[in-house]
């Protein structure tokens, strides 16, 4: 199980790639998994992402290598009128 800091340091190490993969909004977010509240990347995503995404991002850390989990939401990119 991850923490906010954690999950936060994996947004930033993977938010390019998420965003290559069609991602137009990445953030950190409690969701629900497994029945507990965790701390998540969640990537949105106008239409199906380019490439198949992994259920987790791995992000290093001082105490070792941590699974941070992945949601993708498909929503419409919000525009400015």
């Amino acid at each position: 199980m991850s923490n906010e800091k954690q999950a936060e340091l994996a947004r930033k190490q993977h938010s390019e790639s998420l965003r290559r993969n069609g991602a137009h909004a990445i953030s950190v977010e409690q969701v629900p998994i497994g029945g507990r509240r965790q701390f998540a990347i969640v990537a949105s995503f106008q239409n199906k992402p380019k490439r198949k995404l992994p259920s987790s991002l791995k992000v290093k850390t001082r105490t070792g290598q941590v699974k941070i989990p992945l949601v993708a939401r498909q929503e419409e990119q919000f525009h400015l009128q």
